[in-house]
């Protein structure tokens, strides 16, 4: 089964490890991805998709990375 793939920013939990989408990447014209609108000290909460509690994250702990394409994902509103 081939399943499609989305670049996302997220997190790591910090129980699990699992990566936590927080927003789908957008891109420029040249193909670079534009990092997401967080000034800087910035921190905000979220939960684990798998369950575990909620955490405060840091914009430094924000990276890119591919995960499966979600239906019905919503944008974190701190990326918004």
């Amino acid at each position: 089964m081939n399943e499609t793939q989305e670049m996302y920013w997220g997190v790591a939990c910090r129980t699990c490890s699992e990566m936590i989408p927080l927003a789908r990447v957008a891109f420029d014209a040249e193909g670079n991805p534009i990092p997401p609108p967080l000034p800087a000290p910035f921190q905000f909460e979220t939960d684990c998709p798998h369950g575990h509690a909620r955490e405060t994250y840091s914009r430094t702990e924000v990276i890119m990375f591919h995960g499966p394409t979600a239906l019905k994902f919503q944008t974190h509103p701190a990326f918004q």
